[in-house]
């Protein structure tokens, strides 16, 4: 039984961990191109906390959402 709250536990962070990830990824491509579309949304919703740190990066070095490349 304790195996199994620990696990759940470690679950429970690890998908906060990347909803708050996602939630950086999300303002920072709002605040720098405006509106997110439907598809660029989705892509980041599907996305963990490692791809959403490597966005991070990407989206400061980038000029245009097209860029990116996420759709």
């Amino acid at each position: 039984m304790d195996q199994g709250i620990s696990q759940g536990i470690s679950e429970g962070i690890s998908q906060g961990i990347n909803e708050g990830a996602r939630q950086v990824v999300l303002r920072l491509l709002a605040d720098k191109f405006g509106q997110v579309p439907p598809a660029v949304d989705e892509r980041v919703q599907q996305s963990d906390a490692e791809w959403c740190q490597r966005m991070t990066l990407a989206i400061s070095r980038a000029r245009t959402l097209e860029e990116l490349n996420l759709s």
